[in-house]
């Protein structure tokens, strides 16, 4: 799976919850895309069910851009 595979799957889940008029990039903030914390868990979740893979809370604490959460799960899927 290739970095621009990984981006558009997590481009696909993010808008589940951001809506499918927004424009997204890698340096698009994650806290400014969701509502709440809740809202925020609920796409980790999904996330870890679109790659199968774990998230643990530590790791998803420093997630602040979507480069971030590309990076994370390139790094998982390499392992």
């Amino acid at each position: 799976m290739t970095r621009t595979d990984i981006f558009d799957k997590v481009v696909a889940v993010a808008k589940e919850y951001m809506g499918d008029d927004i424009a997204l990039t890698e340096n698009t903030s994650i806290q400014d895309g969701f509502v709440d914390s809740v809202q925020l868990m609920e796409f980790i979740i999904s996330l870890e069910d679109a790659f199968d893979i774990e998230i643990n809370d530590t790791d998803a604490d420093h997630f602040t851009q979507l480069k971030d959460v590309v990076d994370y799960i390139l790094l998982k899927k390499e392992s």
